[in-house]
């Protein structure tokens, strides 16, 4: 479908609606070369790309990376299937880009923060001052090595976040 690839954003919807089949498309490719264009990707996966190979894991982590929060969101409302090591990268590009709203949803979803991609989120959201991050991954009880607490609370102090690095010294020492 050209009009995905060069983001012709007024075409696919008037395409769809006029009964072209993106279900039988090369998803991978179609939906992947979307992603360039915001508008067009939530068209295709609303309207039933295949998300069920690659295409749906590529859509997830592009699409958390760019902040493409509604995607995200119709990806995992058609319950997207994902590698644990996607979804767990989904969740720290999220962070590392500042994309809160999806980072929540990933966590909400059941995304493994135990792993290293929920480690080093917990090292890069005090840096940034994403409070609401560190909160919501010590509600979940986190597990990180005391080497990761520390590199957290001194990137939130030398940032000037001291409540994040409070917030973070004062559940540990509950869980201790």
């Amino acid at each position: 479908m050209n009009a995905v690839v060069h983001g012709w954003k007024f075409f696919v919807p008037l395409l769809l609606q006029h009964g072209v089949n993106i279900k039988g498309c090369k998803s991978a490719t179609i939906l992947v070369n979307s992603m360039n264009f915001e508008e067009i990707a939530l068209v295709l996966v609303e309207n039933g790309v295949n998300i069920d190979d690659v295409s749906g894991e590529l859509a997830l982590l592009q699409a958390a990376t760019r902040g493409y929060t509604k995607i995200v969101s119709s990806l995992i409302k058609r319950e997207v299937s994902v590698t644990k090591q996607n979804i767990e990268s989904a969740l720290l590009r999220s962070v590392e880009n500042g994309n809160l709203e999806i980072a929540h949803m990933l966590i909400k979803v059941g995304v493994n923060i135990h792993g290293i991609s929920g480690e080093m989120s917990f090292i890069t959201a005090p840096k940034d001052g994403y409070k609401d991050i560190v909160i919501t991954l010590l509600e979940r009880d986190i597990t990180v090595q005391e080497q990761s607490v520390t590199d957290a609370v001194q990137n939130a102090l030398k940032n000037g976040f001291d409540e994040i690095a409070s917030i973070i010294e004062k559940k540990m020492l509950q869980k201790a």
